[in-house]
């Protein structure tokens, strides 16, 4: 599933951008175009949805992750509502060369760790989570394993939220291996101060096509792509 972005100097790097891309997928179906909405009435201040958590978004994004199906290209899409197309895009190059490839996922990413390290310019959010992947497998079309034996098990993950149009969406993630995850951290940290978060960005703020990855090898180089 590496796509052509990626150039890794090592096996072991390699490996590194198998378990990143083991943690983006789908989740819901909301993705799809729907009919035009007749006019929406006045939202009631009292009735108002309280914004999602930066803690809140990424486990939605985790928990579409895990169900992606590389046989199922339709799969792919249900991701986009918790990510910026940028990100989006570059995730599913990765998944349409997994799924050209006949290139299986299986078990599911566990978030062990979130924390919200910065609220800043514009309501962007920036957090550190760690994942358990112990529970990962990623094989080819022969079912030969292509995750490398005795590498960690273990990601962290440095994380950044934008808002866009009243939502908050993951725009980018670094990732690193790791002997273990902290201590249990979980937490909802509010992402939206008084008076709210802005319906629409200002206007040097990062709009929802912005996107990145970054995948840092061992040997302290650090592959991003944007897009």
């Amino acid at each position: 599933m590496t796509s052509p972005r990626f150039r890794f100097a090592s096996a072991r790097s390699r490996q590194l951008l198998v378990l990143g891309i083991c943690i983006a997928a789908c989740a819901s179906t909301g993705c799809a175009p729907a009919s035009a909405p007749g006019p929406s009435p006045e939202p009631n201040p009292a009735e108002e949805r309280s914004p999602a958590t930066a803690e809140e978004v990424y486990q939605s994004y985790i928990d579409a992750t895990n169900a992606i199906d590389l046989s199922d290209p339709e799969t792919f899409t249900a991701v986009a509502e918790f990510t910026s197309a940028g990100l989006y895009a570059g995730l599913l190059e990765s998944w349409t060369d997994g799924h050209e490839n006949q290139r299986v996922i299986g078990g599911k990413a566990v978030v062990a760790y979130f924390r919200v390290m910065e609220v800043g310019f514009n309501h962007a959010v920036s957090a550190a989570a760690c994942l358990d992947m112990s529970d990962i497998t990623y094989v080819d079309r022969n079912g030969v394993s292509l995750i490398a034996e005795g590498s960690s098990r273990f990601l962290a993950s440095a994380v950044d939220f934008i808002w866009l149009d009243g939502e908050l969406l993951l725009n980018s993630q670094k990732v690193d291996p790791i002997d273990h995850c902290p201590a249990a951290y979980r937490t909802a940290t509010p992402v939206a101060p008084a008076p709210g978060a802005p319906d629409t960005p200002m206007p040097d703020a990062p709009s929802r096509e912005q996107g990145e990855i970054c995948l840092s090898s061992p040997d302290d180089h650090t592959i991003c792509g944007g897009w």
